[in-house]
């Protein structure tokens, strides 16, 4: 027979970590922080920050956040837009070809970001907007109207 040494149980002391409860006021530094260009996961990267995964829960959990960071997002669009014409500014200036083509793809990635997040806004695709309306009878009619046009034109 094994006798075990009685366990012993030491108060563990835990240092500070990220937050994980929802804070309000973290919750809009999150998406402060988003609307100024910063991505989500840039974001949780620093140390007063929740991490990912729990932010990830937030926008589960809460309808109130997950619109103001659907808001910010659409913020971020216009940061990212604004960030593109700086850098290509810049880029003007560029001594080598290599620079040039940084820039470009610097200013290439935040056109496609600025686009995925507001689409109305940004995107380089045309939509067109169409109702039509019409019922079958109406449909008919006018099919019956341009036969008759045509009819008279041969």
């Amino acid at each position: 027979m094994t006798t075990r040494a009685p366990e012993t149980t030491k108060a563990v002391a835990r240092r500070p970590g990220r937050p994980t409860l929802h804070s309000d006021a973290v919750a809009a530094m999150i998406c402060e922080r988003i609307a100024a260009g910063a991505s989500l996961r840039t974001v949780c990267l620093a140390a007063d920050m929740p991490g990912l995964r729990t932010v990830y829960d937030w926008l589960r959990q809460r309808s109130a956040f997950r619109e103001a960071y659907a808001t910010a997002c659409i913020e971020r669009a216009a940061a990212l837009a604004e960030e593109a014409l700086e850098i290509a500014d810049t880029a003007a200036r560029a001594a080598t070809p290599e620079a040039v083509q940084v820039a470009r793809l610097r200013v290439d990635t935040r056109k496609w970001m600025a686009a995925k997040l507001d689409p109305k806004r940004f995107s380089e695709r045309v939509q067109a907007d169409v109702d039509v309306s019409l019922s079958f009878a109406e449909i008919v009619a006018h099919a019956a109207v341009l036969r008759r046009q045509g009819e008279a034109d041969a």
